[in-house]
């Protein structure tokens, strides 16, 4: 029971650790519209998926430029939950860079898990 109760206190204490999920990534071919710090980035996804809300970070020439999050995703001009590889789809982007053409976005999310013994 002491043992228990011990790994249960301990437990307690440690911090969760954050785990980052890659989710997808998409080459973008158009910039559309940019407003104050979004943007409506036209693209390709070129690797898994993309949808509302995950955490993007922009990359142009292998270089990390900035991070964002994805407010919106749509596909032929509506909204969609998701997009799949393969897919061209616009995303209204929110963040701290100016995306430009040619720049790959790999989306992500983050999840904290508790710390076990």
């Amino acid at each position: 029971e002491l043992i228990q109760e011990v790994r249960q206190r301990m437990e307690k204490i440690l911090e969760p650790e954050k785990v980052r999920l890659e989710v997808g990534r998409l080459k973008a071919i158009a910039i559309f519209l940019t407003e104050g710090n979004r943007q409506i980035i036209g693209g390709k996804l070129v690797s898994g998926e993309v949808r509302k809300g995950v955490q993007a970070e922009v990359f142009r020439r292998e270089e990390f430029m900035g991070r964002g999050k994805i407010i919106n995703v749509q596909k032929n001009k509506k909204n969609a939950e998701k997009a799949l590889k393969g897919d061209e789809c616009g995303v209204l982007f929110e963040g701290d860079i100016r995306a430009e053409e040619g720049d790959i976005l790999h989306f992500f999310t983050e999840e904290k898990r508790k710390g076990t013994l």
